[in-house]
């Protein structure tokens, strides 16, 4: 079962990272575009009207695209002040804790998103001066939270096959 989860992580780690790379391009876009509102306000006294509405949207899409691989590569920040004191087998109970208690949390994530694109769709939801659907938007952050579950649904696997085995 594990070599199964290894080669689709194999596979997926692909995917993490191409969705990562348009994260990036998005947050240079964002820079520039701002760069730009910033300059034209204050130099020739004529900002780039939907900078606001843009970055807010580019945003959610940078942090939706950038969830999967960050979480892939376990770079969220944590705190392991007390946790690092804690004996071995502590600490792979509250790993596993923390595991079931985020991927609860990123499915249910998942399906509000859903929820939510199927809504905006519906009632043809879209920005106010750009007049871009927020369907698209909320679908992708559905996927990026979809992905994550899938991610530590495979890290809640293995820690489990590591305790089964009895490793550290």
């Amino acid at each position: 079962m594990v070599r199964i989860i290894e080669a689709i992580e194999k596979r997926l780690g692909k995917v993490y990272l191409f969705m990562i790379t348009i994260g990036v391009s998005l947050l240079v876009i964002t820079i520039f575009l701002n760069v730009l509102n910033i300059g034209g306000r204050y130099l020739f006294r004529m900002p780039v009207k939907f900078t606001y509405e843009l970055t807010g949207l580019l945003m959610v899409l940078l942090i939706s695209l950038g969830w999967p691989h960050t979480t892939h590569v376990k770079g969220h920040v944590s705190v392991d002040i007390l946790t690092s004191r804690l004996p071995q087998g502590v600490k792979r109970v509250l790993e596993l804790i923390t595991l079931i208690m985020g991927l609860c949390s990123f499915i249910v994530m998942t399906w509000s998103s859903v929820v939510t694109a199927m809504n905006f769709y519906r009632m043809g939801n879209a920005t106010d001066l750009l007049h871009i659907p927020w369907g698209p938007v909320a679908l992708l952050m559905g996927l990026g939270a979809f992905l994550v579950s899938i991610i530590l649904l495979f890290q809640f696997v293995h820690v489990l096959d590591t305790v089964a085995k009895g490793g550290k």
